[in-house]
């Protein structure tokens, strides 16, 4: 900055904007406040790491089990030890946590799995833990519980844990319990006994078979159940039997698995964390321009919010793409999020590794890579594995979705019958309808126009649309070697602010079936000065200012879409959504315009000022001075950019 005063306005502009609610608003310091939030996995590694060292600070060795935790609670509760309340509060910070994943699949499955309940065992176990360590010691009727340890327990349900350890251990490794029917209830009431058609995809020993007993004893994963024999195929080291269930007992996790779901370090927790991170992120967005729709906030406000709120998203993704290569996408993440076990269940199946399993899973849940049709079901959009289920289910086995699904399997595989393909796509698509779409049995409608993944907002619709404009037959998401752009209307319904406002991302298609190309123009030409050379600029911190920016860049090199760009993307038809409407549209882009003609002038007034002093040997002016002229370069090149755009203005 010039000086000292202008600097501590550029201060107090960014991160201080005046809101109607007072200084003390939360909104003051969002944009600082986001770099240093961690994601929910982070949070609950974080959480449970500081558990996990007091309880092996006080009693040695490490758990690593649910067991393991639940048998050290109950001796240092027999000792009178409690936890510290820092401890307490991460031990509960850990459980919501959980929760919050386990409300997830609740609110979303029709029927709950073999995954769900043991993730609804671990939180019982993990909410007897606190409650043993928060617990007075009841022999002693005078003390008084800390209200900061939790809710205070009765005797009966105390006496309950006590007694209930052992069996709440076995629940988690999904052993077989005989409940005690005095037992009070210490938690939400458990699961039900579900389906043997259920536990498909598990992993089971085998015993008591009497025709084979060289099986007795082995391990195998459940591949299918014959609902008229009444018997499981089960896969045993390459080898198909057929068993009764009788004879096939869940086999638990072993010590290292059991201690990376502990950790929160498994694929599917990590996959879930960030879904439900990305929807609290275009949350935050949504309000934050409801707001300035309102007049709650300013232009530049709701800007930076949203642009932060970008970032964040960006820096989760990437951390756990990092963790794990194969999560490079928002399909994969919500297929390992909610078809694990599916995925699981296709590597043994068709004997192939996770990866390519995996990527089987997501291409008939999304579609198949490099397909330009959208998928519809009685004129709604849904994801391709839901038309996909209606199609089969109806014996469409001719339709041309069918076929390329099938054609598809057979080119991730390689070797496979026919029988096969038809067993993976039923069950792929009958866990897509069950565990992934949400619809709405009540009013007879598909899908639930809320719904956060497939509603009329909903973020797959959204990058469902990225794939086909990144596919070599639209040929969009690359490199532009010259200005090029769909005629409106081209997509669907074109958008109007004035005669067809959009109330939903889903009408914006077309809209950004046009304005892609030219954002992916204008970030390849952003600080070029010939088709081989660029200016950087690393003082403008342009992945701050403009975090699109760097978005498209990676998205033009890979010419495909990422898990952050569709999270931009989105959150900018979530922006024009909330705003559209009563030419308000027209007004910020008036508004911008004017913003950058003005910024223009001020600084070419401020470089005369600084340009003078430098002359007299001011050396901090000679310093101001080259960050004004490289300030002036960007405003400039926007400023070029608004009053001579590639595209015709009406247009």
């Amino acid at each position: 900055s010039s000086s000292p005063q202008v600097r501590d306005k550029l201060v107090r502009l960014c991160f201080q904007p005046r809101c109607k609610r007072g200084p003390r608003c939360r909104h003051v310091t969002f944009c600082t406040a986001m770099a240093a939030i961690a994601g929910r996995c982070e949070a609950y590694k974080r959480a449970t790491a500081s558990f996990l060292d007091w309880l092996a600070l006080n009693q040695p060795p490490k758990a690593r089990s649910v067991r393991d935790i639940l048998t050290a609670a109950q001796s240092l509760n027999t000792q009178g030890r409690v936890l510290p309340e820092s401890v307490n509060k991460n031990l509960r910070n850990a459980i919501s946590l959980r929760r919050s994943v386990h409300c997830m699949y609740e609110e979303r499955a029709q029927s709950r799995s073999r995954d769900d309940e043991r993730h609804f065992y671990f939180i019982e176990a993990l909410e007897s833990a606190r409650l043993l360590l928060s617990a007075p010691d009841i022999s002693d009727h005078t003390a008084e519980p800390d209200p900061s340890d939790g809710p205070a327990i009765s005797k009966p349900q105390y006496a309950a844990i006590q007694t209930d350890i052992e069996a709440l251990a076995n629940r988690f490794a999904m052993l077989e319990v005989e409940e005690a029917a005095d037992t009070p209830d210490i938690a939400v009431e458990p699961p039900a006994q579900k389906a043997p058609s259920l536990l498909v995809g598990e992993t089971v020993i085998i015993e008591g078979v009497v025709s084979k007993p060289e099986l007795n004893g082995r391990a195998g994963r459940i591949l299918q159940y014959d609902e008229g024999r009444g018997r499981y195929a089960v896969d045993v080291d390459g080898q198909q039997y057929c068993l009764k269930p009788s004879n096939t007992r869940v086999s638990p996790m072993d010590i290292a698995e059991e201690e990376r779901y502990l950790l929160g370090e498994t694929v599917q927790f990590q996959a879930a964390c960030l879904l439900l991170d990305i929807e609290g992120v275009l949350r935050e967005v949504r309000v934050a321009w409801d707001e300035h729709r309102h007049g709650g906030c300013s232009l530049l406000e709701a800007s930076a919010r949203t642009n932060a709120c970008v970032r964040h998203a960006e820096r989760l993704a990437s951390a756990v793409e990092l963790d794990m290569p194969t999560l490079d996408s928002l399909e994969r993440v919500v297929c390992a999020a909610y078809l694990m076990r599916t995925i699981s269940w296709t590597q043994s199946f068709l004997k192939v590794s996770f990866a390519a399993a995996l990527n089987l899973v997501s291409d008939i849940t999304h579609g198949i890579p490099g397909d330009t049709v959208l998928p519809t079901l009685g004129g709604t959009r849904v994801i391709f594995g839901v038309e996909l289920f209606a199609k089969l289910a109806a014996g469409l086995t001719a339709d041309q979705q069918v076929v390329k699904a099938r054609a598809q399997v057979r080119k991730r595989v390689g070797s496979v019958t026919d029988a096969q393909i038809g067993t993976v796509l039923e069950r792929i698509t009958e866990d897509v309808t069950t565990r992934i779409a949400r619809p709405v049995a009540e009013s007879g409608t598909l899908q639930d126009p809320d719904d956060f993944y497939c509603g009329d907002d909903g973020l797959l619709l959204t990058s469902a649309f990225l794939r086909v404009l990144s596919s070599p037959s639209a040929n969009i998401v690359r490199r532009p070697d010259r200005w090029s752009a769909p005629k409106p209307g081209f997509f669907g319904p074109e958008w109007h602010e004035d005669h067809n406002p959009a109330q939903c991302t889903n009408d914006l298609t077309d809209y950004l079936g046009g304005a892609l190309p030219a954002l992916l123009y204008f970030a390849d030409g952003e600080w070029r000065v010939s088709k081989s050379r660029r200016l950087t600029m690393p003082e403008l911190k342009m992945e701050t200012l403009m975090p699109l920016w760097p978005l498209l860049e990676t998205a033009m090199d890979k010419k495909a879409s990422t898990l952050a760009l569709v999270v931009a993307v989105q959150a900018m038809l979530v922006s024009l959504v909330c705003v559209n409407g009563e030419r308000r549209c027209r007004r910020v882009a008036i508004s911008t315009r004017s913003a950058v003609r003005k910024a223009l002038i001020q600084i070419d007034h401020d470089l005369a000022a600084f340009t003078e002093a430098a002359t007299n040997g001011c050396l901090i002016s000679e310093r101001n001075k080259s960050n004004m002229e490289m300030l002036r370069s960007f405003v400039d090149f926007t400023n070029r950019r608004h009053e001579h755009p590639p595209l015709s203005a009406s247009a």
